[in-house]
C-alpha cells in the first residue's frame, strides 16, 4: 500500500513506486472511479 499527499491547492503527490508501476509520466492523465462500495479505482491513460 502507498499513500499520496494532497496539497492545499488540491494537487496530489503520487509516490515514485506507484508512478513507475502505472507508467505515469509528466502530462499523463489519471482516471479516478468511485465504486458503489466506497472504494476508488485509479488508472492511467
Amino acid at each position: 500500500m502507498a499513500e499520496a499527499s494532497v496539497t492545499s491547492k488540491g494537487q496530489m503527490t503520487i509516490p515514485v513506486k506507484i508512478k513507475k508501476n502505472m507508467n505515469i509520466r509528466p502530462q499523463s492523465k489519471v482516471v479516478f472511479t468511485l465504486l458503489p462500495s466506497g472504494t476508488t479505482s485509479k488508472r492511467s491513460k
